[in-house]
């Protein structure tokens, strides 16, 4: 069973990555993957957080519910749906060392992504749409990371911040539903687990509360800086997890 300082410091973890999470509609595995990995393994890090999301997303995708791209978000989500098996099997199959590995290498690549203002090719929308939600459905499911790859097609397509937003928060939705459904008939809930996600939702729905005050002050320019800046900031902080776990 978890001690009480793991229950802690994944309480404080998830009350920020659920800001975030409300604020921008993507970004939980971002910003409290680099704290969780301090208390917890890989594997354990993945199911919580895509586990705890599913509530916040609904909670996201209902307040937005009448403004969303359908038409453009189906197929995307689809394809992401496909790209769940994938992830699970990365979870199951790869050590600890090449899950965190790869988290942090992933978070990297996004930063450096959006920092210099990458742009996902919009050229034959029906094929790349859906080759990004595959791609993107099996990293988070199989890392948690993926969600900056969808905020990139959509700002490309020409998306106001607060329809890239609930969009993303859709697309994440969907691929969180079926990645719980394939962790619980895979075997990943533990007990321990379980009883952890119980545990802190209470705290996560503080979360989101603040996230609602945020976003009204948000504008298209605060947008961007704030996923530019979460993603950066959560680079760093798990190379650095990285590099002393290394040390040590």
């Amino acid at each position: 069973m978890f001690d009480t300082t793991q229950i802690v410091v994944t309480a404080l973890a998830l009350l920020f990555g659920s800001v975030v999470l409300g604020t921008v509609g993507f970004g939980i595995g971002l910003t409290a993957s680099p704290i969780l990995l301090f208390v917890h393994e890989p594997q354990t890090v993945v199911v919580i957080l895509n586990t705890a999301s599913v509530f916040l997303l609904t909670l996201v995708v209902f307040q937005s519910r009448r403004q969303l791209p359908i038409r453009e978000l189906g197929p995307i989500a689809i394809a992401g749906a496909f790209g769940v098996p994938v992830g699970v099997f990365m979870l199951t199959s790869l050590s600890d060392t090449v899950l965190r590995a790869g988290i942090a290498g992933l978070i990297l690549l996004m930063a450096v992504a959006v920092a210099r203002d990458i742009r996902l090719p919009q050229t034959a929308p029906h094929v790349v749409g859906p080759a990004v939600g595959f791609v993107v459905g099996a990293l988070v499911t199989g890392l948690a990371i993926g969600g900056p790859l969808v905020v990139l097609l959509l700002m490309g397509r020409g998306f106001p911040g607060t329809v890239v937003r609930e969009s993303t928060a859709f697309y994440y939705l969907v691929i969180a539903v079926v990645a719980v459904i394939a962790y619980a008939l895979t075997g990943l809930f533990t007990t321990e687990r379980m009883a952890v996600i119980l545990m802190v939702s209470p705290v996560m729905l503080l979360g989101f509360g603040v996230a609602s005050l945020i976003v009204r002050r948000l504008n298209e320019e605060r947008f961007r800086r704030g996923v530019l800046a979460l993603i950066v900031v959560t680079s760093v902080a798990v190379l650095g997890t990285e590099l002393l776990d290394l040390q040590g």
